[in-house]
């Protein structure tokens, strides 16, 4: 049944969303095991079309040797996908770093791009209607269906697979679809 949650963020709690354009939130009142942060509050300025270079970075870590990226247009919405052969995720690394804002296992290896875990937020800045993760790793396979950046539903899959894929839906009529692939 439908299940929804809201995301973690680490030391920082969600103050609002402004679908588009910018996420905010402000450093939790108590003391947090991460840390307290240096400032009070942050804002993440959404830029549209960033999610595709953070996708590729994020494939390109988990070591993919190959990573696809196509879009869609059925039933009168943009489907974007993301695919790759990478390492993956089990449901440690999804529960501790991709659901949890500013986690991530990459700061202090070099030979990762990413680092901050914030990269994949960029996937809300068009504000699709869903975004959803299939990713296995170690004999796992998931599958978590995100409902805007805070709220998501995770299954646990019984048929393996390699790699991630990232599928944004995006409701649009077909001229706005054909600029958005013209602007990809």
């Amino acid at each position: 049944g439908f299940r929804a949650r809201p995301v973690g963020s680490g030391p920082w709690k969600f103050v609002r969303s402004v679908p588009g354009d910018r996420i905010e939130y402000e450093a939790v009142d108590a003391p947090h095991w991460r840390g307290t942060p240096q400032f009070k509050r942050m804002t993440l300025l959404l830029v549209t079309d960033a999610f595709y270079r953070e996708l590729i970075q994020n494939s390109l870590d988990a070591r993919s040797n190959r990573i696809d990226v196509a879009t869609d247009y059925k039933n009168g919405s943009a489907v974007i996908r993301v695919k790759d052969d990478g390492e993956g995720m089990n449901e440690h690394i999804i529960d501790t770093h991709l659901l949890v804002v500013f986690s991530s296992d990459k700061d202090g290896d070099f030979t990762k791009i990413g680092k901050f875990g914030i990269g994949f937020l960029s996937v809300f800045a068009m504000n699709p209607d869903m975004v959803r993760v299939y990713t296995a790793r170690g004999g796992e396979s998931w599958r978590i269906d995100f409902y805007g950046h805070q709220r998501y539903e995770k299954y646990r899959l019984d048929k393996p697979r390699d790699g991630t894929l990232v599928e944004l839906i995006k409701p649009m009529d077909l001229d706005s679809y054909i600029e958005l692939v013209r602007q990809s």
